[in-house]
């Protein structure tokens, strides 16, 4: 089983907020002299969507890549940040060890920085569980959520080829989790953590209700009963 990080595995950004971490790297473009930019609330969409705003703007690619790479470590440093101040999910501790306990391959596949992923796990108690297998931002920020590269990436290190593919499952909380599992061949699960707007967003790109939740008890007891039943990877 694959995991998003920030949503099914914790709320990164509860107590440093998104929308302030999108104004700290802002800020830092602006410092730089890239004053063109608008408002956002979204930090990794205002990462993600760079290069083509600097390409857009026709800035040098020496200096486009250098505003890349200091606006990736400003992101980083501020999920590094909000990592030791994160707020579990609900459960999410208890499932993942339970999944770890019955032998489920487990990995974690995020847009998220990886020392902020490991950051927390090693708070959370959960290093031998998750953070043998951890998929973090990518240098190539084109091969970011939605692209698969992150998930194929993972089902490399555990092994997992072939027809086995189909049977594993990545649990997400966003449309661009959706998308990749899609592109990489596995199952999706959706976790709304009982967020209606989640729900709806899921819903609205073709994700069957049947397979969102609500709760991790709920989602460790279908994986497990589904790894009993079929031999699934998961």
């Amino acid at each position: 089983m694959l995991l998003d990080f920030d949503g099914p595995v914790c709320n990164l950004f509860a107590r440093r907020p998104a929308p302030g971490v999108a104004r700290v790297l802002l800020d830092e473009l602006r410092g730089q002299g890239v004053a063109w930019l608008q408002e956002t609330d979204d930090p990794h969409g205002l990462l993600a969507r760079l290069p083509a705003l600097l390409d857009a703007a026709r800035t040098p690619s020496a200096e486009a890549a250098r505003l890349i790479a200091l606006t990736d470590r400003a992101l980083a440093r501020e999920e590094l940040l909000a990592a030791v101040s994160a707020d579990p999910t609900p459960g999410a501790r208890e499932g993942v060890l339970a999944l770890a306990k019955a032998g489920v391959p487990l990995a974690v596949v995020s847009n998220n920085a990886r020392p902020a992923i490991e950051e927390y796990l090693l708070g959370a108690g959960l290093v031998e569980a998750l953070a043998k297998h951890v998929v973090g931002r990518p240098a190539d920020l084109a091969r970011m959520k939605p692209d698969p590269s992150g998930i194929q990436e993972a089902l490399h290190a555990l092994g997992v080829a072939g027809e086995a593919v189909s049977r594993c499952v990545y649990v997400g909380d966003a449309v661009g989790d959706a998308s990749a599992a899609r592109a990489a061949g596995v199952r999706f699960l959706g976790w709304a953590g009982g967020l209606s707007r989640r729900s709806e967003r899921l819903l609205g790109v073709g994700v069957p209700q049947a397979s969102l939740f609500d709760e991790w008890s709920h989602l460790t007891h279908r994986l497990l009963v589904s790894r009993q039943g079929n031999g699934a990877h998961i």
